[in-house]
C-alpha cells in the first residue's frame, strides 16, 4: 500500500521512502525504526498515543530499549521529512506528559504487484510474506559483500563506513551514509546479534551491519576479515536478520 498524507506527501513501507507527490523521483529514504514509527502514527491517526505503547511497539517487541531522547529524535526527523516534503505545520503533536498525535488526512493506494502496509499494532513489524523487487532495495553495498560471501578472494568496498562502536576488539560500522538515529540502539542491536550468532572477535574481524536492506523483512549483517587500512575484505559470512 501507499499513504498519502495531506494530499502532499506519499510513504510506501515497502521500501520506507517517502515523496512530495509532484516530485516521485526525489525521495527520501527512512530508517527502519522511523519506517516503523510512521507506520504507527498512520494506524493511531487523530489518536494520542502514550510514549509507553510508542516503546513497547517499535522498542520494546524487537528486544530493544530506547530512552524519551531518543524518541524526541526520532519524531524530530520525521517531522523535519514532512517539513522538508512540503507539509507545512506540526501534524505530528506533542501532547504533553503523555505522547504525540498525528492528525493528517490518509489516503490509501493500492501499489502494483505489493502486498505490503503498516501493520497493526500488535504485529507493527513489515509483514513476512511481503514481496519485495530485488533491484529497489539491495544496494550496491551489499552486492559487493555477496560477492565474498564463502570466497577467498579479497574485495574492495567502494562506500563509506561509519563505525559505531567495538564489540571485544572488533569494529562494528554500518554500511550505509544516511543512518539517522542513536548510535548506541544501533551498536546494542548488532552486538545482540552478533551474539546470537555465536561469531567471535577474532585479529583482523570487522563486523558489517546494513539496517536500510529490507528482504522479506530482514537486515543485513556480515563478518568479514579486512586488512589494517580496512580497505579489503575477504572470507565474509553474511546474513539476513528477520
Amino acid at each position: 500500500m501507499i499513504y498519502e498524507i495531506n494530499g502532499i506527501i506519499k510513504f510506501s513501507p515497502i521500501s520506507g521512502s517517502i515523496w512530495n507527490v509532484s516530485e516521485p523521483d526525489n525521495r527520501v529514504n527512512l530508517t527502519i525504526t522511523n519506517n516503523n514509527l510512521l507506520c504507527f502514527f498512520i494506524n493511531n491517526n487523530g489518536v494520542v498515543v502514550s510514549r509507553e505503547d510508542i516503546f513497547d511497539n517499535i522498542w520494546e517487541k524487537q528486544g530493544l530499549h530506547a530512552s524519551n531522547n531518543t524518541l524526541n529524535q526520532y519524531v524530530s526527523i520525521l517531522r523535519r521529512v514532512f517539513n522538508q516534503l512540503g507539509i507545512d505545520g506540526e501534524i505530528i503533536k506533542t501532547v504533553p506528559k503523555i505522547g504525540f498525535c498525528l492528525s493528517a488526512m490518509i489516503r490509501v493506494e493500492k501499489e502494483k504487484s505489493a502486498k505490503v502496509f503498516c501493520a497493526k499494532n500488535d504485529k507493527l513489524n513489515i509483514k513476512k510474506n511481503m514481496c519485495f523487487s530485488f533491484f529497489t532495495i539491495i544496494s550496491t553495498l551489499v552486492i559487493f559483500i555477496f560477492v565474498a560471501l564463502g570466497n577467498e578472494d579479497d574485495f574492495h568496498l567502494e562506500a563509506s563506513l561509519k563505525k559505531i562502536g567495538v564489540y571485544g576488539s572488533c569494529d562494528i560500522s554500518i554500511l550505509s551514509g544516511h543512518i539517522d538515529g542513536s548510535n548506541d540502539e544501533l551498536l546494542n542491536y548488532s552486538i545482540k546479534h552478533i551474539k546470537q550468532q555465536k561469531w567471535k572477535c577474532t585479529p583482523g574481524k570487522v563486523f558489517l551491519y546494513y539496517p536500510e536492506v529490507r528482504v522479506n523483512g530482514a537486515f543485513f549483517f556480515a563478518e568479514c576479515i579486512s586488512d589494517n587500512k580496512r580497505d579489503k575484505y575477504y572470507r565474509c559470512n553474511g546474513f539476513y536478520i528477520k
